[in-house]
């Protein structure tokens, strides 16, 4: 192979390798933290839209929600579109209640029902479970559903669609504590469509360069073989009149 035509296919595919590396963002906190790697263009742009950011605090990998606080990155599936979160103070229920995903390309990953938070003065029957995270001595905190009739010594705190209610047998600092994402992409992409131009037009350009220097290889062959064409024409005709 032409040492030029090399040339060209390698710095082409060192391009398409920097154009896959560019439009992405990984963070690793530690050896032993969770990698991850969001892809530009889908999660990543609309986690850099929404003021969504990845931080490291203490080895530990972190999603920073604003007007709320940072819950740690347990894991992340892109295949199933999932990223499991732990809640540092492990009180699910806590973030149920004031996580706020509108503007985010979040929602819950479980389906999700409309429950109401009250917040009683007096304890329930036992058939309703306290969350204990947001229960004190003085007051006491339930999820229950919307149809339920308020008590007089309680008052509705807020109604959440949730993926379920509180129970003290599923309790901890993860259960239902999952999210997901669409896949749709921002209306705006000039700078990743402007970079795949590039590698379009670089990609072309090669092509077309490696087309001309074969076919002027394959004239210049053909320049060399027509004065051997013509001498051996011209040795014919000599023999040919000797003959006659």
């Amino acid at each position: 192979m032409d040492f030029s035509v090399f040339c060209i296919l390698f710095f082409t595919a060192i391009l398409l390798n920097f154009e896959k590396t560019v439009h992405s963002s990984t963070v690793k906190c530690s050896n032993t933290s969770l990698d991850i790697t969001l892809p530009v263009g889908t999660l990543y742009d609309q986690l850099q839209q929404s003021g969504l950011n990845l931080v490291c605090e203490n080895n530990t990998t972190k999603i920073h929600f604003p007007f709320y606080r940072d819950l740690i990155v347990k894991s992340i599936s892109y295949k199933a579109k999932k990223l499991q979160l732990l809640d540092p103070k492990s009180c699910v229920h806590g973030v149920f209640l004031n996580l706020d995903l509108s503007g985010t390309p979040f929602r819950y990953y479980y389906v999700v029902k409309n429950y109401t938070y009250l917040n009683c003065s007096a304890r329930l029957p036992l058939s309703y479970a306290e969350v204990d995270c947001l229960s004190s001595s003085t007051h006491h905190v339930y999820t229950v559903e919307t149809s339920l009739e308020k008590p007089e010594f309680c008052r509705a705190v807020k109604t959440v669609a949730i993926p379920f209610s509180y129970s003290p047998y599923i309790r901890g600092n993860t259960f239902g504590l999952a999210l997901t994402w669409d896949d749709s992409e921002p209306t705006t992409r000039y700078p990743n469509c402007f970079s795949s131009i590039v590698v379009f037009v670089f990609v072309v350009a090669a092509l077309v360069i490696i087309r001309f220097k074969v076919h002027r290889k394959i004239g210049a062959q053909r320049d060399m073989d027509q004065p051997e064409c013509r001498k051996l024409i011209g040795d014919d005709s000599i023999i040919h009149v000797n003959m006659s």
